[in-house]
């Protein structure tokens, strides 16, 4: 329900009198306290023109109709600054001459005043003015709070909206709505707080940024392996995926490489650009054949037992070890795989007279690859 307000000039007179003498300075008269009010409201973003009417006569039901212009909604109550003089030009003093009492004069909408003659003037006078609502984007302002980073998606960012505090809590539907523009790719986004209901109307705009995002967030495939052969491999990710975004490379990224002729661990430098930025490094490895295994000797230490010895090859990861009673290995052949050199193995005792080699064995893409045979040795 609509509140009303009725406020006395004469109680007004005592307020004004409480605000410091250097304001109202050889001001003595009720038009002292309309100029304190209006100070106050162009504080508050509110502008009343000055109401100047004449009185033909001693009574107030003879004062002409006049025009409040400027009033808008403040939080506060409304109280034009009304100046009355007679016909002689003399000026009437609030509170001696007259009085005014407002009602319905904080909310917009239609406001009402009656002047009544006191003293030597008899008589009154009724009349109404509109208040009009406030335009939010000059009575509250808009700050976006945190980060944006580009994602593909709408980004709606919290914000704040702070106003004078007689305006009170400005609540979501019921005082303002928010849109948002520009608020999907990397750069300035906006804001904009409307106005609505019966107390605010315009509109209040903030500026956000959205940053590029950083493609060291992004998944991409594996690089696969390569064999070395003494040239610079270039080799690129099958797919990057961003925010479920799709990368493309010329276009969110170009393509770099560290160590990519060497054996040993190569890499893939992916460095955004367009919306994105940072770097995203994916490893492969260069890989050599192992190399001929030298120096393999083998020593007997029981009847199924031998005790083998040879050079750590390099590229090597692990050793294969073959075994067969045929001096050219065509037929049961066996083979063991074993991690350290220079181990003891122990074997069938069928196997007394028997034929030995060993190879380096690396991998490569998930696969073993294998070097030479090493010279044969006979158990």
């Amino acid at each position: 329900m609509k509140k009303k307000i009725l406020t006395a000039i004469t109680t007004m007179c005592l307020v004004f009198a409480m605000i410091p003498s250097t304001v109202f300075a050889g001001e003595t008269t009720g038009r002292a306290a309309s100029k304190a009010l209006a100070r106050t409201q162009i504080e508050t973003n509110v502008i009343i023109k000055d109401v100047k009417v004449t009185l033909p006569g001693s009574n107030f039901d003879m004062l002409p109709d006049f025009t409040v212009i400027g009033a808008k909604y403040t939080g506060n109550p409304i109280v034009p600054p009304i100046t009355i003089n007679l016909s002689n030009g003399s000026e009437l003093v609030c509170g001696r001459d007259y009085t005014i009492t407002f009602a319905d004069n904080i909310m917009p909408g239609t406001a009402s005043y009656v002047i009544t003659g006191t003293g030597r003037y008899g008589g009154m006078h009724k009349g109404t003015f509109v208040i009009d609502k406030a335009d939010i984007g000059r009575v509250a302002s808009v700050m976006a709070l945190g980060a944006a980073v580009y994602n593909g998606r709408q980004h709606t960012p919290k914000f704040s909206l702070a106003a004078p505090s007689q305006y009170g809590p400005l609540i979501k539907g019921k005082d303002y709505t928010v849109t948002y523009g520009d608020n999907v790719e990397v750069g300035l986004g906006y804001i904009t707080v409307n106005g609505m209901g019966n107390r605010f109307k315009g509109s209040a705009q903030t500026a956000f940024y959205i940053e590029r995002a950083n493609i060291a967030s992004a998944s991409t495939a594996a690089v696969a392996d390569e064999l070395y052969t003494g040239l610079a491999f270039t080799p690129q990710p099958q797919w990057a995926v961003y925010e479920g975004m799709n990368l493309i490379n010329g276009q969110d990224y170009t393509l770099s490489y560290i160590n990519n002729v060497a054996e040993g661990t190569a890499s893939v430098v992916m460095t955004g650009i367009g919306k994105y930025q940072g770097t995203k490094v994916v490893p492969f490895r260069i890989v050599k054949i192992p190399e001929i295994v030298t120096g393999f000797k083998v020593k007997k230490q029981s009847k199924n037992r031998i005790k083998m010895y040879w050079h750590k090859a390099s590229n090597v990861e692990k050793y294969q070890i073959r075994i067969c009673q045929d001096k050219k290995f065509r037929k049961s052949v066996k083979k063991y795989t074993i991690k350290n050199y220079n181990s003891a193995l122990k074997v069938a005792s069928k196997y007394r007279k028997c034929y030995i080699q060993i190879r380096g064995c690396a991998t490569l893409n998930g696969k073993t690859i294998y070097g030479p045979w090493s010279r044969m040795c006979r158990k």
